[in-house]
């Protein structure tokens, strides 16, 4: 089931309208879920959910998963993410700072990043639950060379 909206909704949409395929996403691909009592910067600020999500799309891209609740180990596993998000192709322009989700900066470019996560995997083949824009496939025509003597020669 593709989770995907348009290049132009993505890029006029909030935060809070593209964090349920975001999080829904990240549930079908790690198959942890949300807690209810938890919001969804909450949920990823401790980095395990996200290093997670990246050794379920490229195992063995984080090797040892820190579970601690000291904000350097958070932070540091964010940073693993950031890493292999980048290994992964998402775009340098793409990617947040890790203080954007641990001080909770700006949540819409860790949603962005998310977005195009699932775009860059898209890419590489991933053929799991989907989310990101549809990647465009290749269009291409053979024209005989009788077709190309006569657009040559139309009048424009």
């Amino acid at each position: 089931k593709a989770l995907a909206l348009g290049m132009v909704d993505e890029m006029v949409a909030t935060a809070e309208e593209l964090i349920p395929a975001a999080k829904a996403w990240i549930e079908a691909v790690t198959e942890l879920h949300k807690p209810d009592d938890q919001s969804f910067e909450e949920w990823l600020r401790s980095g395990v959910v996200l290093c997670t999500l990246l050794n379920a799309l490229k195992p063995g891209s984080v090797k040892k998963i820190s579970t601690s609740s000291m904000p350097f180990k958070q932070m540091e596993s964010i940073s693993l993410f950031l890493r292999g998000v980048r290994a992964l192709g998402v775009q340098e322009f793409e990617v947040f700072d890790t203080n954007d989700l641990y001080r909770g900066n700006d949540m819409r470019k860790v949603v962005q990043c998310i977005y195009s996560l699932g775009t860059a995997v898209k890419k590489s083949g991933w053929t799991g639950p989907q989310l990101g824009v549809k990647i465009a496939s290749p269009n291409k025509r053979d024209f005989s060379e009788q077709q190309l003597q006569e657009a040559r020669s139309a009048t424009t």
